[in-house]
């Protein structure tokens, strides 16, 4: 089971929580700029960072002071972490360690010197998949259609009972359904993650050991099209969003007050944990 913060040491959260980067005058003065026209409009700060060039420099300079702390080992950046963050107006980028502990990072400002350090993202998930399986182990539709065995764990993809909803299982259902999963469990004993199956008679793989099914040639068109939709919407919105950061100025006071007014984001002052 992944650790969560809750379960932290003290000392643990101390090395963390005891990791700060001063920016020098030059990358303190561009977040000050930075934070005066994101306060002027709604999205939370991380939505900003494209127009932020202190914050690269900033963010490696922690990761690399916190690793020869010994205080934080992170794992590869998972942008999901974000969505889950029930502090949008402070954090700026999160960072996920292998055991599914995220923290988030915050910068600073008293007034005399910003800092970038981090707090304990409680709200995102403590838990990843972790993949074991790798991408020349993916079946190919041929292959699949062919009837082709996992490369993960040797099963076959086809070839399970009907799968019914438990109270609708006949006796002769029900064994072979305890059978299906002994001969899972019989793989997989130590695996505790999500499954998958293929169809409504596809036998039961392990979302960390089994690649998942290709899809079919309808579905890739479906979903080249989705994507296609999706990309399309992004850069329309991304394009409105640099609109807006353009029309905002540095200093700009009413644009400033406006957005103290609606409860939006304003420059943070001061170290609070």
């Amino acid at each position: 089971m992944a650790r969560t913060s809750s379960l932290w040491s003290r000392r643990e959260r101390a090395a963390v929580q005891a990791v700060e980067v001063r920016l020098d005058p030059s990358a303190a003065a561009a977040y000050r700029a930075w934070a005066a026209r994101a306060a002027a409009l709604p999205e939370a700060p991380a939505k900003l960072l494209r127009f932020a060039e202190w914050y690269g420099a900033a963010e490696r300079a922690w990761l690399d002071r916190a690793a020869a702390a010994e205080a934080w080992a992170p794992d590869e950046p998972d942008p999901s972490d974000r969505e889950y963050c029930r502090s949008p107006a402070e954090a700026l980028g999160h960072t996920r360690r292998g055991d599914g502990l995220v923290l988030h990072l915050v910068a600073a400002d008293d007034g005399g010197a910003v800092l970038l350090h981090a707090r304990f993202c409680r709200a995102a998930p403590a838990f990843r998949i972790e993949r074991r399986w790798t991408e020349d182990q993916r079946l190919s539709w041929g292959e699949l259609v062919a009837g082709y065995p996992c490369k993960g764990c040797g099963r076959p993809v086809f070839g399970s009972f009907e799968h019914k909803p438990t109270m609708q299982r006949t006796p002769e259902e029900a064994a072979l359904h305890d059978a299906e999963e002994a001969a899972f469990l019989a793989l997989h004993p130590d695996c505790r993650t999500t499954r998958w199956s293929y169809g409504s008679t596809g036998l039961t793989h392990c979302s960390a050991c089994c690649p998942p099914p290709p899809f079919g040639p309808e579905q890739s068109e479906r979903i080249a099209r989705i994507l296609v939709e999706i990309a399309e919407s992004v850069a329309r919105r991304d394009a409105e969003l640099t609109r807006r950061w353009q029309a905002t100025q540095p200093g700009a006071a009413p644009a400033a007050a406006a957005g103290e007014q609606l409860g939006l984001w304003p420059p943070r002052r001061g170290r609070g944990r």
